[in-house]
């Protein structure tokens, strides 16, 4: 909120707290978003509504694919670059 000073959390003992979802109580923030990607562990209707995986058919524009080694979309840029 606006005119509160920032939480000062220790990020090791938030992301090591479990379960996950009530880590944000540590924090005293609390996401409608990282809740819902929380509560929807397995590739779902809710993750499908935001990618463009499925949607690559559709596509006719060149593309440059830009990728780095620790990158974890390294594999998926270098299959779409050679399947079209």
């Amino acid at each position: 909120a606006k005119g509160m000073p920032r939480p000062a959390p220790s990020w090791v003992e938030v992301m090591n707290h479990l379960p996950l979802k009530s880590s944000m109580d540590l924090i005293g923030v609390h996401s409608k978003f990282v809740g819902d990607t929380l509560d929807h562990e397995t590739y779902d209707d809710f993750w499908k509504a935001m990618s463009i995986q499925e949607k690559y058919g559709d596509m006719d524009v060149a593309a440059y694919h830009l990728t780095g080694w620790y990158d974890d979309l390294t594999s998926r840029s270098a299959r779409r670059s050679t399947t079209g």
